[in-house]
């Protein structure tokens, strides 16, 4: 099985990305493709640049490519403002508007499995209910969730680990996923 890990962040210190590096850490011999928001430079979305003739944006073809190649997503993602990252939003507008993606929607009707961490009690836990609300539309197939909150009272700076409680429920968690597909 092939898996897409995509941290929807592009921050190069991104607690998300450490806590999907986490996640592919558990697939278990499935083959994977890491990459983060930081590898698809896009403009903003604008009808203006869809409309003028120039050619679609390659990072947004590249994203199409990389989930239409996978069997399954994990999407670490964090909160910004209670919502997704505009980054991530932006490249969901360009991919959703590619000609040749047919009846197709963004994600393909793949199986996903989404997480969110951040340094609050909450965990993004307002972004993970947005986004389980409206990837569906995208057609995200969300199989499971995990919100990690407080991150910094889980992860240990001077190892880069996380503590073995968080690594047992992201290992669970991918479990369950990889069980679901």
């Amino acid at each position: 099985m092939k898996v897409f890990a995509f941290c929807a962040s592009n921050s190069s210190k991104s607690i998300n990305k450490i806590l999907l590096k986490e996640c592919v850490q558990h697939l278990n011999g499935n083959d994977f493709t890491f990459k983060t928001m930081a590898d698809f430079d896009l403009p903003v979305f604008s009808q203006d640049l869809e409309g003028d003739g120039q050619p679609y944006p390659a990072a947004a073809l590249e994203f199409l490519q990389h989930v239409q190649d996978s069997d399954a997503i994990i999407l670490a993602t964090p909160e910004h403002n209670s919502s997704m990252p505009a980054a991530f939003k932006n490249l969901v507008d360009w991919c959703s508007r590619y000609p040749d993606l047919g009846k197709n929607k963004v994600f393909h009707d793949k199986p996903l499995c989404l997480l969110s961490t951040s340094p609050g009690k909450r965990g993004g836990m307002n972004n993970l209910e947005h986004l389980s609300s409206i990837m569906p539309w995208w057609g995200a197939d969300i199989k499971n969730t995990l919100s990690v909150p407080s991150f910094y009272e889980h992860f240990d700076k001077e190892s880069g680990r996380l503590d073995d409680e968080t690594r047992a429920k992201v290992k669970n968690l991918v479990s369950e996923f990889l069980a679901a597909l």
